[in-house]
């Protein structure tokens, strides 16, 4: 079953802030109306383990992102997955990774 909802979990090191920044000031210029970009985060947050920022889409701009991603991410890891309701299950079977995968923190779905 095909999710209708994604969210893209862009990673960062602090060395790598500026890269963050750019990549998200450019997904705002895409000026997407049902995409939500989110603000930076410095910080380990949830399931990730290092800062990060989200990007929240629909089924339709799937593809559209994902090949965007995949030519602008600048050498960040990007996660992209499901958002069905069950966390487990879409950050892993529903997820596809850009770049190198993080360790994610799964215990705290438990």
């Amino acid at each position: 079953m095909q999710s209708t909802h994604y969210h893209a979990h862009i990673y960062f090191t602090l060395e790598m802030r500026e890269a963050a920044k750019v990549l998200r000031q450019a997904i705002v210029d895409l000026n997407l109306h049902d995409v939500k970009v989110y603000e930076l985060i410095d910080r380990p947050i949830g399931p990730h383990p290092v800062a990060m920022f989200e990007v929240d889409f629909s089924n339709v701009r799937f593809d559209f992102l994902k090949n965007w991603f995949e030519k602008n991410r600048a050498g960040l890891s990007i996660l992209i997955h499901e958002n069905t309701g069950d966390d487990l299950r879409d950050q892993t079977q529903g997820a596809t990774w850009l770049g190198k995968k993080q360790d994610l923190n799964f215990s705290i779905f438990k």
